[in-house]
């Protein structure tokens, strides 16, 4: 989602920045994770200000963005390759968890599927610079509820000696998914500084449903209540993988995206 995000945004920030650096020739461009401080000066870095006509068109591009993507692409004003996919897939996932004295599996899960993607609203978002105007710093909150849809098979063991099975149908959905992205770029000299995409992802809460677990048997018998606390530590901690795994993902293809389309603007 952020990663069709960035085309727009990346043109938008660096043409804002070269337009005012005209007269001076940008000989290197270096990727660095250094704080932004280390590379303004002190007297420049103690003022800073927010850019509120910069943010307004951030927000504006960004709500643009994701109202183009719910019409689809018969409907959109905007290139189909700029919308955002409600659902999109993702990979499959082959996880062999344990957990010391309570559980120790095999699971799949596959034709996986996030849908709420079109549901996402801006939080915050806030462009600060300094004093010389030789820097822009950014950073964006979404929010929005998801649903992760998809198949699975389970087999293994609880408690050392129950056996753990099922198949189904697989469905995690979470609450207020935040990803807050950051990043800044700063003209020094004759060198373009940017700073590599950092991205944080946060959840209020995860619920997990494995269709058939045990063949929906888990209060029989004896083991009543130790099954059925083997099966929430299980749902718990296969949600956090499926989520964990995917926000790797997310990264991933977000930071590759934000240094490839930033890489092909200074392309001459």
């Amino acid at each position: 989602m952020l990663s069709k995000m960035l085309k727009c945004l990346i043109s938008l920030a660096l043409t804002n920045l070269y337009v005012q650096a005209q007269s001076e020739d940008v000989k290197h461009v270096i990727w660095t994770d250094v704080e932004e401080s280390t590379l303004l000066d002190e007297s420049l870095h103690k003022v800073a200000f927010r850019d509120v006509v910069l943010e307004k068109l951030l927000t504006r591009l960004i709500n643009s963005l994701l109202e183009n993507s719910r019409r689809g692409p018969e409907f959109s004003s905007m290139p189909s390759a700029l919308l955002i996919p409600d659902p999109l897939c993702i990979p499959n996932i082959n996880l062999q968890k344990a957990k010391s004295g309570v559980f120790d599996i095999n699971f799949q899960g596959w034709n996986l599927k996030i849908t709420g993607l079109h549901t996402t609203k801006i939080k915050n978002l806030h462009v600060v610079r300094h004093l010389g105007l030789q820097d822009i710093r950014a950073v964006v909150q979404l929010v929005t509820d998801l649903n992760i849809e998809g198949i699975y098979n389970l087999t293994g063991t609880g408690l050392s000696l129950l056996p753990l099975y099922g198949s189904g149908a697989l469905n995690v959905k979470i609450s207020d998914f935040l990803l807050t992205g950051e990043s800044y770029i700063v003209l020094k000299d004759d060198t373009l500084y940017i700073r590599e995409f950092q991205l944080l992802m946060t959840d209020n809460d995860l619920q997990v449903n494995l269709e058939n677990l045990m063949g929906n048997g888990l209060g029989i018998g004896k083991n009543k209540h130790l099954v059925g606390a083997v099966a929430n530590s299980l749902l718990s901690s296969v949600g956090e993988d499926i989520l964990f795994n995917n926000r790797n993902l997310l990264e991933a293809i977000a930071r590759n995206n934000w240094m490839m389309h930033v890489d092909n603007f200074l392309s001459f």
